[in-house]
């Protein structure tokens, strides 16, 4: 069993895919969000508006060190990747996937997003929203063991597509380890 990390950016459905890929690998499932609202018994927006985002990102990197200690599926935040010590955590211990979706997919999706409120995102225009997805690629792409994109495809197909790369990233992993 296995600690799997999800990143990527807000809208891609980290969540939504998490809780799939849980059912279907029979591994626990948290969203690093939600797990952060309860322990703080407070929203995302109000941490933000309250505490600001270094303080938010604090919180997710502890919740790193202390929720992936036991084979899980854990959902982050969109910019988790951002935070220095975040950033090496994911690149040391666990599986990373990187979730990518195009700037236009993930626009869509969180203009339609059913009143979930997104600090970093709010009132922001394509333009605008593309400048902080393209500030962050390099970072999901450099802690990624896998990436998976999204665009046009149902997901069954996602998830599919998550357990067969995991499957060859297990494989190449395990061969690694008997060269040593």
């Amino acid at each position: 069993m296995e600690r799997i990390i999800l990143v990527g950016f807000m809208g891609v459905g980290k969540t939504t895919i998490g809780k799939k890929l849980s059912k279907q690998l029979k591994i626990p499932f948290i969203d690093s969000d939600k797990y952060i609202e309860q322990v703080l018994n407070d929203s995302v927006v109000h941490i933000f508006e309250e505490h600001g985002e270094d303080f938010f990102r604090k919180k997710e990197y502890e919740v790193l060190q202390t929720q992936t200690k036991h084979p899980i599926i854990m959902s982050t935040g969109g910019g988790i990747v951002t935070y220095e010590d975040s950033f090496h955590w994911l690149k040391e211990h666990d599986t990373v996937i990187y979730l990518k979706g195009s700037i236009d997919l993930l626009y869509h999706r969180i203009q339609n997003s059913r009143g979930r409120k997104r600090p970093l995102a709010e009132k922001k225009t394509i333009n605008e929203l593309n400048d902080l997805y393209m500030s962050r690629q390099h970072l999901y792409k450099e802690v990624a063991d896998i990436t998976i994109f999204v665009d046009n495809k149902p997901m069954f197909v996602i998830v599919k597509d998550i357990i067969r790369e995991l499957n060859k990233f297990n494989k190449k992993k395990n061969r690694q380890q008997h060269k040593r």
